[in-house]
């Protein structure tokens, strides 16, 4: 192999690496940070919306007994009071259903989230027929509408909702646990590129010096030829010329002679020019290879800059767990 092959397919070599480790690296930061956007946002948002329907499906059951209870003491006002909180608050439920509903990727826990928006509606429309009942003096026939009819409308909501709430949080540990299993990945393919590249980089850097060295080896012995040559050629009009004294049947001769030993003179003047440009071009090349090594470690830096923005991540998403189990005691004091 010449040696001009051997620069350009060891640079050839690092430019490929180089591209290879860097679009290693792009896809690793864009798969972390789709799982991580899916973690905070979606999920999170989900189980804050879960936990809204928790407390607000409390609060309504607490309102809804506090109509049933005033409207049977025949106490309106106060009654009235209790019939807003218990409107309000199954519009916020719906309210929270709806925005729930685009961030629920599963059809089933959509299709449940149907059920419990349509739980919602009977339950509302039932509420009205226990307090018409409660206000026309018929607190028996209230109290049974309340305990069969009712209760289980409440219950099933319920149940939607620490599903969806189990479903949410089964959704942020897979893409924990995903995020977790892309970091060791890019870790090790970029362990692995970036060995290569070490070795990679020793060996252009062996060869560039080895090529440099047989460059300047050759320059020398072509300077030295050269002046071999240009003492020769000396010699040789110096005898030409004696010769030309001595014998003038052989002047003819003699001028060819002197003549080519001119033209071997320029040969030679040029010869020494071109060994003085390949000492500059091995210069150069020596200092281009001392910038590759250079941009190959500020790669180096820039993948240790990425194992950090990795180790913040998985911060974040402690974080996201906390929230998530606050958000559980929430439910579970709101349900208490």
């Amino acid at each position: 192999m010449t040696i001009p092959r051997k620069l350009i397919g060891s640079f050839s070599g690092m430019l490929l690496l180089t591209l290879v480790l860097a679009y290693s690296s792009a896809s690793t930061s864009t798969t972390i940070q789709t799982v991580s956007d899916r973690a905070t946002q979606k999920s999170a948002r989900a189980l804050e919306l879960v936990g809204e329907i928790n407390t607000n499906l409390a609060n309504a059951r607490y309102s809804q007994r506090g109509v049933i209870l005033f409207s049977m003491v025949q106490d309106t006002g106060e009654a009235e009071v209790q019939r807003a909180k218990f409107q309000k608050e199954t519009e916020a439920i719906l309210a929270s259903a709806v925005e729930l509903r685009p961030l629920l990727a599963d059809a089933t826990r959509a299709r449940s989230l149907d059920d419990l928006v349509t739980a919602r509606r009977k339950w509302t429309e039932l509420s009205q027929e226990v307090v018409g009942a409660a206000v026309s003096g018929q607190p028996a026939v209230a109290m049974e509408m309340l305990k069969t009819r009712s209760r289980p409308l409440s219950a099933t909501m319920e149940k939607v909702a620490k599903e969806l709430a189990e479903y949410e949080r089964a959704q942020m540990k897979d893409a924990r646990d995903q995020v977790a299993t892309t970091i060791i990945h890019g870790k090790r393919i970029n362990g692995g590129l970036v060995f290569v590249a070490l070795c990679l980089g020793a060996l252009v850097l062996f060869v560039v010096r080895k090529v440099t060295s047989t460059l300047r080896s050759t320059a020398r012995r072509m300077a030295d030829i050269s002046e071999e040559v240009h003492s020769a050629t000396e010699k040789i009009s110096l005898g030409g010329a004696s010769l030309a004294a001595g014998a003038s049947e052989q002047a003819a001769a003699l001028e060819e002679t002197s003549a080519s030993s001119n033209e071997l003179s320029a040969m030679t003047a040029k010869g020494a020019e071109n060994s003085r440009v390949a000492a500059r071009n091995v210069a150069e090349s020596d200092h281009k290879m001392n910038q590759a090594v250079q941009s190959l470690e500020e790669m180096i830096t820039s993948m240790k800059r990425m194992d950090v923005s990795s180790a913040k991540i998985s911060k974040i998403i402690k974080v996201i767990d906390e929230i998530a189990f606050q958000t559980n005691i929430l439910a579970l004091n709101a349900a208490v």
